[in-house]
């Protein structure tokens, strides 16, 4: 036996020596990458900076889906007052698109801005539905102040996208029209951005459109018609799982439909305020279908919801000029914006609350 002790390792031994090595040597060549330069995922403790690279890198690009908004305010309580604001402190630049310019406000104030020497651009919509005189009065007194006007770009059907961009620095990006009633009893909202990848992008926009040219967005945070906005719209109310608040003046897309009868289908709770639908209108058929479904929809005539927006669980919302109909998502130019930041939350969810308070539920078939 002690012969045995003292001789010769068996083979057992050796070979669970050998497998030892060999794991040894693995762990150490999966330190490598190809190249053979460490991988930081692999350093732990010993490199927490490179450690934590990868997973920051991953939250900066989820963040930029979203657009931070520096301002945000509703109407009609904020007034004419913010846009005036900004177009009152542009110093070098103004360009200014929306569908609707009858404002006699707003007007003077372009035209002031143009005689302090402000380089400014103005694009209208050139065919209005249901705007009663139009654009056409507006057009001619910046035609005699010298001031430089378009046309929406021909290539869609409606120029509905309302914007101002001050100084190629700002973006007022809203669902309002520059008329007298979106700020004095309008639901409107408008949304101030800063950061310069969204104001760039913004004013790409303005300017492909201003030189007839294509374009294509590159910033997710930002819904564009015709290009995205049905995907990001879909995509909004598909993702949440709790509730969805929606402000809408006009309603009949069948892809809408169709996913807000899914959410309320699996249980969440929908509910969506406009002003009454006249019964010839799609918008009427479309709440019908969504009530015997269970979608809360409630109905008021002040303030006239001329509002787009969706509020998804409290967390992430859309607001921009897009309805959400076919013809506003395909065929128009519109513009739009996802954002969490908190400041909006809130006050969609107030704003919500407090018309969906003070609003009727929709009865179809009955008379007003």
């Amino acid at each position: 036996m002690s012969r045995r002790r003292g001789g010769k390792p068996s083979a057992v031994a050796i070979g669970l020596l050998l497998l030892v090595l060999v794991l040894v040597g693995s762990l150490a060549l999966r330190r490598l990458d190809p190249a053979g330069v460490t991988d930081p995922r692999s350093q732990g403790s010993d490199n927490p900076t490179q450690a934590t690279a990868l997973p920051q890198a991953t939250a900066a690009a989820r963040s930029r889906e979203t657009v931070e908004v520096r301002r945000f305010y509703v109407e009609p309580e904020s007034g004419v007052e913010p846009v005036l604001e900004q177009i009152q402190s542009a110093e070098k630049s103004l360009d200014v698109v929306v569908y609707l310019l009858t404002n006699k406000d707003v007007v003077a104030a372009i035209v002031a801005e143009h005689r302090e020497g402000v380089q400014i651009r103005v694009m209208v919509e050139e065919e209005p539905f249901g705007g009663g005189v139009g654009n056409g009065p507006a057009l001619e007194q910046l035609d005699a102040a010298g001031v430089e006007y378009k046309f929406g770009n021909p290539t869609y059907r409606y120029t509905h996208e309302k914007a101002i961009i001050v100084d190629r620095e700002r973006a007022l990006v809203m669902t309002a029209n520059l008329t007298k009633s979106a700020f004095t009893r309008n639901r409107e909202s408008l949304a101030l951005l800063d950061s310069p990848a969204e104001v760039r992008e913004a004013q790409a926009l303005f300017d492909a459109d201003w030189d007839r040219r294509g374009y294509q967005p590159r910033v997710p945070g930002l819904v564009v018609s015709d290009v995205n906005s049905r995907e990001k719209l879909l995509a909004l109310i598909e993702g949440a799982s709790e509730s969805l608040e929606i402000h809408a003046e006009v309603i009949s897309d069948k892809d809408i439909i169709a996913a807000l009868f899914q959410a309320r289908k699996e249980r969440l709770r929908v509910r969506i305020v406009m002003s009454p639908p006249e019964e010839e209108e799609s918008s009427y058929k479309a709440l019908t279908t969504l009530r015997r479904a269970g979608v809360g929809v409630r109905v008021t005539t002040s303030p006239y919801i001329h509002a787009k927006s969706i509020l998804a669980d409290g967390k992430l919302a859309y607001v921009g000029s897009i309805n959400f109909t076919a013809n506003s998502m395909e065929n128009n130019r519109e513009l739009g914006i996802l954002t969490k930041t908190p400041r909006v939350l809130r006050a969609l969810a107030e704003t919500f609350e407090e018309d969906w308070q003070e609003s009727e539920p929709f009865q179809p078939g009955r008379s007003r």
